[in-house]
């Protein structure tokens, strides 16, 4: 019998941690897409203007 709650425990424990780890990724991705909308194309615009004009 102990070694079934044990397992049912430790499934349980992997189970938190995977959805810990998909909510921090989710997170990562959603603050990433959060920056990347932030940034205005302007920027962009310019930092490929000033690499062609290096050339």
């Amino acid at each position: 019998m102990q070694q079934i709650y044990f397992m049912r425990y430790f499934f349980l424990l992997l189970f938190c941690l995977a959805v810990i780890k998909r909510s921090e990724s989710i997170f990562i991705l959603t603050t990433n897409y959060k920056k990347d909308s932030s940034h205005p194309t302007r920027s962009a615009n310019k930092n490929t203007k000033s690499k062609i004009g290096r050339y």
